[in-house]
């Protein structure tokens, strides 16, 4: 039995990917402060004998207050977060 899976970010209609840059990723959490993004993960259960799969999507949309401070990818960098090998800078656990 293989268990595979994934999560991508989107926001207003478009796929995140991983910030290229800080700045980048300053600008992704500037445009959540309007509009929300939201996680779609996914799994995939696989029986190799067979090849029988069971699979499942899930989806939350995050909700930004307004006032999210600008300096916030600066705290998260100076805390060593993973902000730039994240899809659209959020690691959601």
């Amino acid at each position: 039995i293989v268990l595979t899976g994934d999560q991508v970010v989107t926001c207003n209609g478009k796929i995140l990917e991983k910030p290229e840059s800080i700045e980048e990723a300053r600008e992704f959490v500037a445009y959540y402060r309007t509009h929300p993004p939201s996680t779609v993960g996914s799994c995939v259960l696989t029986h190799l004998p067979s090849g029988i799969q069971v699979s499942g999507v899930d989806t939350a949309t995050i909700y930004f207050a307004p006032t999210i401070p600008t300096d916030l990818v600066d705290q998260l960098v100076a805390l060593q977060e993973p902000i730039l090998s994240c899809a659209g800078g959020l690691m959601i656990e």
